[in-house]
């Protein structure tokens, strides 16, 4: 038991996979880097929301759009990949050019 709480409910609650490691430091490595990899998923999923809903405001460019520019150094410095940012923009502008279209 740690703390009350059985080692299996942590392992279901943030999804580690089971490693056939022998002895207690790798699973807590691998715990702490689940634990870290979790909230960065959470931070990469609020900037992206973030940045699709900026873009559909006013634009996909960001020297046209002062808020697009202001949240993307914002993910440079989060580290956000850059596949990431690309993928958010050819998706708003991909909507947005069906919405004229229809």
């Amino acid at each position: 038991r740690l703390n009350g709480i059985f080692i299996d409910n942590i392992n279901r609650y943030y999804n580690i996979r089971q490693f056939a490691v022998v002895g207690r430091h790798s699973k807590n490595v691998a715990l702490k880097k689940n634990k870290q990899d979790l909230a960065k998923t959470k931070l990469f999923q609020k900037f992206g929301i973030k940045i699709s809903i900026i873009a559909k405001q006013g634009g996909i460019d960001p020297n046209a759009n002062r808020d697009l520019a202001r949240i993307l150094k914002e993910a440079q410095l989060i580290k956000l990949p850059k596949d990431n940012i690309d993928r958010i923009l050819k998706k708003v502008s991909d909507n947005t050019m069906d919405s004229y279209t229809s």
